[in-house]
């Protein structure tokens, strides 16, 4: 029974950085409980948690689905195995930008694939992940983004975008300023027109937005 007075539940990422294989496809602002809870009932991906969820009574108009700006790098343990289930033997490097081990930004993600990475879209998992040499980083790009935006809109109070200063707010690799907020907000509102310039993002200043989008 859930109480009437809760409001929604965020489900972030499924397993952590120190996970050493590759099916950890979705990466949402690590918790502790949601990744117990999915070793616990064995259940590894984000579908498989919303069937249990709703399964068990969860009311969908409780759940709020975290979605990701940035990427997550680990180290391969060879350079010829990068698919589904590849084994990583760390975290991996920290992006050019932010410098961060084992986290990328979505503008140093664009970077990295500039300067050679490859990109692989995984049609099981329905999202990218770039490679380079021993260098693995799942990410969400804005064809995964709309793709989760509209499953999550249509089994559960909608997504929590985690979070803006993460995000590309100046349009560096795109061309547009907030690439997966606005993939987002196509789906949830296709003729609605937002800006967000008003936003002032640096290296210096963290500033941690949680823009939650609800149905």
């Amino acid at each position: 029974m859930i109480d009437p007075g809760v409001g929604e539940i965020p489900t972030p990422e499924v397993a952590g950085t120190g996970s050493r294989s590759m099916w950890k496809h979705i990466n949402v602002h690590y918790r502790r409980i949601i990744h117990q809870l999915s070793r616990l009932i064995g259940i590894n991906s984000i579908s498989g948690l919303i069937d249990f969820f709703l399964d068990h009574g969860f009311p969908a108009s409780k759940l709020l689905w975290g979605l990701p700006t940035y990427g997550r790098s680990f180290r391969l343990c060879s350079v010829n195995q990068h698919g589904f289930k590849a084994r990583s033997e760390d975290i991996g490097e920290a992006g050019p930008i932010w410098r961060k081990k084992g986290l990328f930004t979505y503008e140093e993600v664009g970077r990295a694939l500039r300067n050679g990475a490859t990109r692989v879209y995984d049609e099981k998992c329905r999202v990218p992940y770039l490679f380079q040499g021993k260098l693995w980083l799942t990410y969400e790009d804005t064809e995964s983004a709309a793709e989760k935006a509209l499953y999550f809109k249509n089994k559960s109070a909608g997504v929590a975008i985690w979070n803006l200063n993460l995000e590309d707010p100046k349009g560096k690799d795109s061309g547009i300023s907030f690439p997966i907020v606005k993939a987002v907000r196509k789906v949830y509102w296709p003729g609605m027109l937002i800006s967000m310039s008003i936003f002032s993002l640096s290296q210096s200043i963290y500033l941690s937005i949680y823009l939650s989008i609800y149905l």
